[in-house]
């Protein structure tokens, strides 16, 4: 009984952990100088040398426009847009090593025996978004956004747009909305 109410809670505590972290890491940095209350229009630039998957870039532009476009901002041409919205993305492949401590002892006692350090390593892909809003008069950053994540397997086409559509939506969450 005591034995089912612990691995009850155990199995509680490492789906809630699991649950409670994501990967995903986003960071914003911004001109405080720059008047943010004058932009009303943009133009959407995409640069992806490393990606060359047609499918994505589409998701992405997609996704930027749809979520610019719920805080105000009207698409416009390049010549009439207040800022321009430029994104480029990186993958790097990259290692964690993890190291923890097994018990080994014979039973019944297994708890009073010698911790040995298990390491392992594990390879993974690290895709980096930038975006950057850029004053179109003088080529200046006035809000740079960017997200990392460790790339996910998804197997269909619907799971790669939600995936896409909440990276974007976590990126803009805090991009100020058109003042009208």
């Amino acid at each position: 009984m005591v034995k089912t109410i612990l691995n009850t809670i155990t199995l509680i505590l490492v789906v809630s952990m699991f649950n409670a972290c994501s990967s995903l890491k986003v960071s914003r940095d911004y001109d405080t100088s720059f008047d943010m209350s004058r932009l009303k229009t943009f133009y959407l630039i995409s640069n992806s040398e490393k990606l060359r998957d047609t499918l994505t870039i589409n998701r992405l532009n997609k996704a930027i426009k749809n979520e610019l476009k719920l805080k105000g901002y009207e698409e416009t041409a390049r010549e009439g847009a207040d800022f321009l919205v430029y994104y480029h993305i990186d993958i790097k492949n990259k290692t964690q090593v993890v190291t923890d401590y097994q018990s080994i002892g014979m039973y019944p006692y297994r708890y009073r025996g010698m911790m040995v350090p298990t390491t392992r390593t594990y390879n993974y892909d690290e895709g980096q978004l930038i975006i950057d809003m850029i004053n179109p008069e003088n080529s200046n950053i006035i809000y740079r956004l960017s997200a990392k994540d460790q790339l996910k397997s998804l197997d269909t086409p619907q799971q790669r747009s939600k995936y896409i559509n909440k990276v974007i939506k976590e990126i803009l969450k805090d991009f100020p909305k058109r003042v009208k």
